[in-house]
């Protein structure tokens, strides 16, 4: 079983997972992934003659994932909201 990505949409019916311990970017039909896919889910997958033979979402790696994401857009935004520069008096 590797680990992979929903990267995106293509055509509205292909979606390209990349599977980086492969290095490999795996395109399937949008119909045959689990329920609730989306944009950044994560699939355990097994692959078997570059043939996907099984397709799970990986719940924790989602959950992970994501919170990661959102705790660095966190840290993004705090350190804007402090801006280096200095007005002149009377702008």
């Amino acid at each position: 079983m590797v680990k992979g990505v929903m990267d995106r949409i293509v055509d509205q019916k292909k979606a390209v997972i990349l599977v980086e311990s492969l290095k490999k970017e795996i395109v399937i039909d949008q119909s045959k992934l689990p329920s609730g896919s989306k944009v950044g889910t994560w699939f355990q997958l097994e692959i078997k003659d570059e043939v996907v033979q099984t397709i799970e979402i990986d719940e924790a790696e989602t959950k992970s994932r994501r919170r990661g994401i959102a705790d660095k857009l966190q840290q993004v935004k705090a350190s804007q909201k402090q801006s280096r520069f200095q007005r002149r008096k009377g702008e």
